[in-house]
């Protein structure tokens, strides 16, 4: 439906909800391992990096959408120190980008014709 929601795993409480700019129908949702950011991904291809700090607003502003691709995102994924962003669609061949935090600024020089992705 377009919403974000925050849950207490524990007590199996909704503690926020905001809707993710720009999305309709959202596909997929990673947290950072310090906790620092969370990105969501759309099947329009956008990804929205969110900082925590933001989270109990209404309608918090991602810190940058990343508009790499054009397909349905399945997958987002963090590194450990929260320094990358990965994130893929499975539709079409080489769509895996990565991202740099806090910059949020995707490489553009990878993947190549010589790093080819199965």
């Amino acid at each position: 439906d377009g919403h974000v929601y925050v849950w207490d795993v524990r007590r199996l409480a909704c503690l926020h909800r905001h809707p993710d700019e720009g999305c309709i129908h959202g596909t997929s949702i990673s947290c950072s391992s310090d906790g620092r950011y969370y990105a969501t991904g759309s099947d329009s291809g956008v990804v929205n990096v969110y900082h925590t700090s933001n989270q109990g607003k209404p309608q918090p502003k991602p810190v940058k959408a990343l508009l790499n691709l054009t397909t349905s995102i399945d997958q987002i994924q963090f590194n450990s120190d929260s320094q990358l962003l990965a994130f893929n669609s499975r539709i079409k061949k080489q769509s895996l980008r990565l991202a740099h935090l806090p910059s949020c600024t995707v490489f553009a020089n990878w993947p190549t014709a010589r790093t080819p992705l199965h």
